[in-house]
């Protein structure tokens, strides 16, 4: 039994059960049923939480991770991947700059946008637009995650005597400092990274629906560790005085954590299972980078719904055995050791690095992508 089913399963009921009908303004003549708010947990001791009533799209979930990491904002690197998921996002917001700087003659469809994302050289000179705005490259999304992970920005305003009122932009690589304030000061109450920025709002394809998250670290009972995971120190044998040093000189980690994500807008049946995964990675990514262990994640869920034409498959999925099959286990290349930035470090991560050992579902259930229209 994979035990994320059953979280899943207990909210998608619920919102059948308790949702209200709700016209989504940003994508234009669609309803929604929505609750308010709902949190859960879920505890690694209990598997790695990957959906097994239907077919969890792995591969997209990695390398759009990865692709926040990296800091970028362009679809470039997803399209080469195979991953599509942010295409009509990037073709909309595509066609808004197209308007904003009144060019809308010889505009590509989204297909032939994919195309010529995946091989630019075919770009027709006549369907450019980066000439009225050379700061837009096809692809693009604006200041989306990637940027305010890496690259968060801020105007301020500097009163400089004579000169008068200064403003000049600040930026702030939060990944970067999230790592060292980990290493540095674990216990610590401020490693929380956020992709909402105010100021940059209006520079987004689309705001982020997981705005920010956590870590929370607690001590870790290290011998305790060492015995449920089969780990064996000889030096260790011969009494427990020196424990502390023998611990540390096999490099076993003094800490574990809680990564607590907050949401504020919640599509659960494509969107939630996906973001589940995501940031299961991502804790398991960090305790790569920090030598700390990860112990759970939680979701803290606001606005949370099923659109209306999603509602035969989540019925199709709620049909489905939660008890059909077992947890999986995620299964990192070991060779991913923290490098001496954390630039380095991510570069050297690739898709295949990642893995879910034993991993079996029921099939993908088909449903389209409502993208942001507004």
């Amino acid at each position: 039994m994979a035990q994320i089913d059953k979280t899943y399963h207990k909210l998608v009921n619920k919102i059948l059960k308790e949702g209200f009908l709700y016209e989504d303004p940003n994508r234009k003549g669609i309803k929604r049923l929505q609750i308010p708010s709902y949190t859960f947990k879920h505890e690694f001791k209990d598997g790695f939480p990957a959906i097994t009533t239907k077919k969890l799209y792995w591969k997209g979930i990695v390398g759009e991770l990865l692709w926040f990491l990296r800091g970028d904002t362009n679809i470039k690197y997803l399209v080469d991947n195979g991953i599509n998921i942010w295409n009509k996002d990037a073709y909309n917001y595509y066609l808004n700059i197209a308007k904003i700087h009144k060019n809308e003659r010889n505009l590509f469809s989204l297909r032939e946008f994919s195309t010529y994302i995946k091989d630019p050289r075919t770009l027709p000179v006549e369907g450019r637009i980066s000439n009225q705005n050379p700061d837009y490259k096809l692809g693009d999304l604006g200041k989306v995650y990637g940027a305010q992970w890496r690259r968060w920005s801020s105007f301020k305003e500097e009163d400089n005597g004579l000169l008068g009122v200064i403003n000049y932009e600040k930026y702030s690589d939060q990944l970067s400092n999230l790592i060292k304030g980990l290493k540095e000061n674990p216990m610590g109450t401020r490693h929380i990274v956020t992709a909402w920025n105010p100021a940059e709002l209006d520079d987004m394809a689309l705001p982020p629906c997981h705005w920010s998250f956590e870590i929370l670290v607690e001590p870790l009972n290290r011998l305790k560790y060492c015995k449920e995971n089969n780990i064996e120190l000889p030096e260790l044998e011969a009494g427990l005085e020196n424990a502390g040093d023998c611990l540390n000189s096999y490099e076993i980690p003094k800490y574990q954590f809680t990564l607590k994500w907050h949401q504020r807008s919640v599509d659960t049946f494509l969107g939630l299972p996906f973001n589940i995964a995501s940031y299961a990675l991502l804790a398991h990514i960090l305790g790569k980078m920090t030598n700390m262990i990860p112990k759970a994640i939680v979701g803290d869920l606001s606005n949370v719904h099923i659109y209306e034409p999603h509602l035969d498959a989540v019925k199709e999925q709620l049909s489905k055995d939660v008890n059909k099959y077992g947890s999986c286990e995620l299964d990192m290349n070991n060779k991913l050791v923290y490098q001496e930035s954390v630039n380095k470090c991510i570069d050297l991560m690739k898709i295949s690095d990642f893995r879910l050992k034993n991993y079996e579902s029921y099939p993908s259930i088909n449903a389209e992508m409502l993208a942001y229209n507004k």
